[in-house]
């Protein structure tokens, strides 16, 4: 379950982007059943642990196993889009693979955007990974749910800030790109002109931490 996992002593230690994610799904009693692979496998856009899955570049293991072997794939190759993912019936989530990164030598953020502050579908939620090198912005992934019909990285947004470095012209450039690159609906949570509006306020407010961390 969740709840063991936001209780678990490596995790909150080495992962501490998750942590921010999982404590803000739902409420105990829904952390105590939800489970990750069932998060991810409902493939939900908004689905509160898919962004910074992404970002810490996340690997998912298929079973049933094949001469010891399990199928892997990207986090962003799993969901097909809203609802649907690319594991067959005949597969299930074994298990989740998570690539160690040094979590002192990282920047990360995480924000989620919603009606109210417990029991709520995000309207956006941003997870930003990085490495600051000679004050130059090294490795840096971002991830939006909730704005796309599927969970992908900002390449274009990743591309424009990698190997620079920030300043307030620069966040500015990459908020406008980013707002363009998520791909948001109008529904009853929300317009997609808010949500483009938002995801370039939350970025800016995350690449405003960057600079100064």
């Amino acid at each position: 379950p969740i709840s063991d996992m936001i209780n678990h002593k490596t995790i909150r230690k080495e992962f501490p982007v998750l942590i921010e994610a999982w404590e803000q799904i739902g409420a105990p009693q829904i952390q105590n059943r939800a489970t990750l692979g069932g998060n991810i496998a409902n493939a939900s856009p908004a689905g509160d642990s898919m962004p910074p899955l992404s970002v810490l570049n996340a690997e998912i293991w298929l079973g049933p196993a094949v001469s010891g072997q399990y199928k892997t794939l990207p986090l962003d190759q799993v969901m097909t889009g809203p609802g649907q993912t690319s594991i067959n019936r005949k597969q299930y989530i074994a298990f989740i693979f998570l690539p160690y990164s040094d979590p002192h030598n990282y920047f990360w953020y995480y924000r989620k955007v919603g009606q109210r502050k417990a029991m709520a579908i995000s309207k956006l939620a941003l997870a930003v990974l990085a490495r600051k090198q000679a004050e130059t912005v090294q490795d840096i992934r971002i991830c939006a749910g909730a704005v796309t019909p599927q969970i992908r990285r900002a390449v274009k947004t990743e591309a424009l800030l990698n190997a620079k470095r920030l300043d307030l012209q620069l966040i500015e450039e990459a908020k406008e790109m980013f707002a363009e690159e998520v791909t948001p609906i109008t529904d009853i949570r929300s317009s997609e002109e808010y949500r483009k509006n938002i995801c370039g306020e939350v970025l800016r407010d995350a690449l405003y931490q960057l600079m100064e961390s």
